[in-house]
């Protein structure tokens, strides 16, 4: 099991690795009007269909992740609850917390550590309040801005990544 304690500090950069919280994976076939008329109902939101495309639901972020696939960060909604709202649509819905690690990443040098990892435009992207499924360090992973303009990011990824990404920190931020 990872430990959520975890905290890299350098001159300029800090990464903290955040306790789990919930979130729910969502995908939908085919989310025509209706399905999204009763996520907006349920949620006060309607669901993304940009590319990277966040909003922000009730103090979650809802966040874009591929055509017909959400995840949704930070929300006491129960999943069920959101999955009997979208019937009579076909849908997966899952909590799915548990199943990722999240980092927090501030500093003024944050954007420069972490273009070592990926090829995204991370200051578009920060600028935007938005969100990014992208490769990162090898591996997979989603990067979400809280709100636009925010001075910081979260990267969230699978929780069998986590010792992979504390060591990525480390080695990556050497030279700060």
């Amino acid at each position: 099991m990872s430990d959520d304690h975890w905290t890299l500090a350098r001159t300029r950069f800090d990464v903290t690795q955040q306790p789990s919280r919930p979130a729910i994976s969502l995908r939908v076939r085919l989310p025509d009007e209706a399905v999204q008329t009763r996520a907006a109902a349920l949620l006060g939101a309607a669901l993304p269909l940009r590319p990277g495309h966040a909003t922000t639901v009730n103090g979650a972020r809802l966040c874009w992740l591929a055509p017909g696939e959400w995840l949704l960060l930070d929300s006491d909604l129960p999943a069920e609850r959101l999955a009997a709202a979208l019937a009579p649509a076909t849908c997966h819905v899952s909590e799915s917390g548990e199943a990722f690690v999240r980092f927090r990443i501030t500093g003024e040098r944050a954007l420069a550590v972490l273009a070592k990892g990926t090829s995204l435009d991370l200051p578009a992207l920060v600028a935007a309040g938005s969100c990014a499924r992208t490769r990162f360090a090898q591996i997979h992973a989603l990067f979400v801005v809280p709100t636009a303009g925010e001075s910081r990011l979260d990267l969230v990824a699978d929780i069998t990544c986590a010792e992979h990404l504390k060591r990525w920190f480390s080695v990556a931020t050497l030279d700060l």
